[in-house]
């Protein structure tokens, strides 16, 4: 999916670089032909449906079960994020998460500094705040991130 998504930005932004250059090389020719008003437009239209194509590119956010939580983490392609307090975590975690305390006053600063282009994996306690930290991310400019349904008290992998 996040390749699709790369693979995307990358045919938007060659468009789009192929359409400046067009317009450079257009208005430097003297063609009576075409007026600069037309190749104007003409590249306006490219540009703007290069951006259209990045704006449809698609985002995932989904809860998912334990099972499936497990098979996302061990393809090793994206990042693992515990939300909950640090005691919480002294109690237990699942191997390899990053803890980023959800009532942290920075939590949302610590986001912002993640991949965006990897997929993020995220649970808390019960699914609650890592449901929250899911929309947060979202809004963010996350484009995949999987919420474990019941948090760590239905991780069964312990």
């Amino acid at each position: 999916m996040v390749g699709q998504i790369n693979k995307r930005k990358m045919k938007t932004l060659k468009t789009i670089a192929v359409a400046l250059i067009s317009l450079s090389v257009l208005s430097c020719s003297s063609s009576k032909n075409t007026t600069s008003a037309e190749v104007e437009e003409s590249i306006s239209q490219s540009v703007d449906e290069a951006i259209s194509d990045l704006e449809d590119a698609p985002i995932v956010t989904e809860n998912v079960n334990a099972e499936k939580f497990k098979t996302l983490i061990e393809s090793g392609k994206g990042l693992l994020i515990d939300v909950r307090t640090p005691n919480e975590v002294a109690q237990g975690k699942i191997e390899g998460a990053t803890n980023l305390d959800f009532y942290s006053s920075t939590f949302k600063d610590d986001l912002s500094k993640l991949d965006k282009s990897k997929a993020i994996y995220v649970y808390c306690r019960s699914g609650g705040r890592s449901g929250k930290a899911m929309s947060q991310m979202k809004e963010l400019g996350f484009t995949e991130v999987y919420n474990l349904l019941g948090g760590y008290s239905k991780w069964p992998y312990k």
